[in-house]
């Protein structure tokens, strides 16, 4: 269970999750608390709080009378969350084909705004509208709660992803699947959607050891 956090916490949770996503911040790299205080100009008490959810989270690692540094990626933590997500969401497709409501014109805008931040480059937009797409398959078949308990467990999945998007032309290929998805979920056509998600969602896995050879320093 995540610690609960005082609002302004939640900026800075915010703004260092993205920036571990993006390798702004780098595995073992330090994360200063004074420094921490200054940027956002907050108080101890709110640094102390993000930390500590970020921790949570396994994203950093705080060491009593210590350092307090950024979490390499763990890939068993990878493969869990992978399977517990995938076999949820395969679940969730299969309910939403059963719905009798098509699913609602937000995907349309979701694939559009998509569309836009490809176009631009803007990954940590991209990454958030795909994870705006799939919440809202949970969503709209009344299982939200699910989509919360995947995200419990998947900071490192989620970084893992980040890096597959920065493989040329996977971005894209993200896209088109949300696009095939999308068409079959309309067409209530289970079997399809459920094929489509699951290549989906294991494509970047299939990446592991490829990304774990050449980014060594990235991995526990």
């Amino acid at each position: 269970m995540k610690p609960a956090i005082e609002p302004i916490s939640d900026k800075i949770v915010e703004t260092l999750r993205e920036d571990i996503y993006a390798l702004r911040l780098m595995p073992g790299e330090p994360l200063n608390r004074k420094a921490l205080q200054a940027k956002f100009n907050v108080s101890s008490t709110a640094v102390r709080d993000a930390l500590q959810a970020l921790s949570s989270e396994g994203l950093i690692a705080i060491h009593p009378r210590a350092r307090t540094i950024v979490s390499p990626i763990d890939l068993e933590e990878v493969r869990l969350s992978a399977i517990l997500r995938l076999s949820l969401e395969l679940e969730v497709v299969e309910m939403a084909c059963r719905m009798e409501e098509d699913i609602g014109p937000e995907f349309d805008a979701i694939l559009r705004a998509q569309a836009s931040a490809l176009e631009i480059g803007d990954f940590g937009k991209f990454s958030q509208l795909d994870t705006d797409f799939h919440r809202g398959q949970f969503e709209a078949v009344g299982m939200l709660p699910l989509w919360t308990l995947i995200q419990t467990r998947s900071s490192h999945l989620n970084r893992l992803r980040r890096l597959n998007l920065g493989e040329a032309g996977n971005a894209q290929l993200l896209l088109d699947d949300h696009k095939r998805i999308v068409a079959a979920l309309r067409r209530r056509d289970a079997g399809e959607a459920k094929s489509i998600l699951r290549e989906h969602l294991t494509r970047g896995r299939l990446r592991m050891a490829k990304f774990q050879q050449e980014r060594p320093e990235l991995f526990l």
